[in-house]
C-alpha cells in the first residue's frame, strides 16, 4: 500500500523549524511502515528449516498418528517403549499377559494366559478321533459304563458286540459254550485185523463206558 510523504518545504534546507518538523514526520512514517501485519505476510514455499533456532518443545499440536506421521512421546511414555522387552504385553494389545510361560499356553480373551506342562482333557473341543476313553488318564477319569465304543470291566464281556466272533478270536472251540458236564469218548484200535475198534467214555473225567477192543 502506498504511503503519502508531508510536502517538501519550499525553502533551503537549514536547521530551520520546518525542515525539523518535516524530518520528524518523515522518520515517523518510516517507523510506523516498519510493523507489517502477519496477515500480509506471503508464506508459499516457506519450511520449518528455514528458522534458524528450531526448538521441539516450543511446537503445538505434534500429535500424528496417520500414514508418514510420527507419534511424539512424553518422557514416561518414552520409557514404557523402552521397557517393552521386559513387560508382559497385555491380552487386549495381542499379548499373554504373562511374564513367563513353560509349556501348554492356555487363555480366556481377557485375563492373562497360563501355562501347563500337559494339555487337559476337558478344554479339548469337538470330537477326538480315539474317542474319549483314549485320551483319559486313569488316575483322573472315573468311567460310569455308559460309553459302547469301549468294554467296561465291570461289566465283564457282557457288553461284546460279538460273543462267538470274540471266541473264534480268542481261539475257542465249541467247547466254551457248554454249561454241562463235559463228556468224552475216546475210540481204541482193534486188536487183530478181523476185530472191532473198541472205544471209552470219560464224563467230567470219570470212566462211564467202555467197549472192548477185539
Amino acid at each position: 500500500m502506498a504511503v503519502q510523504l508531508p510536502p517538501i518545504p519550499n525553502n533551503p534546507i537549514t536547521d530551520v523549524f520546518v525542515w525539523r518538523d518535516w524530518f520528524f514526520k518523515v522518520s515517523q512514517l518510516l517507523v510506523q511502515q516498519a510493523s507489517i501485519a502477519w496477515t500480509s505476510l506471503d508464506f508459499t514455499g516457506s519450511n520449518l528449516q528455514d528458522i534458524q533456532t528450531r526448538q521441539h518443545n516450543a511446537l503445538q499440536s505434534i500429535q500424528g498418528g496417520i500414514a508418514s506421521q510420527f507419534y511424539h512421546l512424553t518422557a514416561a511414555e518414552y520409557a514404557i517403549v523402552q521397557a517393552f522387552p521386559a513387560i508382559p504385553l497385555t491380552v487386549a494389545n495381542g499379548g499373554t499377559g504373562a511374564t513367563t510361560l513353560t509349556g501348554y499356553v492356555k487363555g480366556n480373551g481377557t485375563s492373562a494366559f497360563t501355562a501347563s506342562a500337559t494339555i487337559p482333557y476337558s478344554v479339548l473341543t469337538g470330537t477326538p478321533t480315539l474317542g474319549t476313553m483314549a485320551a483319559q488318564n486313569t488316575t483322573s477319569y472315573s468311567t460310569t459304563g455308559t460309553d459302547t465304543t469301549y468294554a467296561y470291566r465291570a461289566n465283564n464281556l457282557s457288553d461284546l458286540a460279538s460273543a462267538s466272533i470274540a471266541r473264534t478270536n480268542l481261539g475257542l472251540g465249541t467247547m466254551a459254550t457248554q454249561n454241562t458236564g463235559i463228556t468224552a469218548t475216546i475210540t481204541t484200535a482193534k486188536l487183530t485185523a478181523l476185530g472191532a475198534n473198541g472205544s471209552m467214555t470219560f464224563t467230567n473225567g470219570i470212566l462211564t463206558a467202555q467197549t472192548q477192543a477185539t
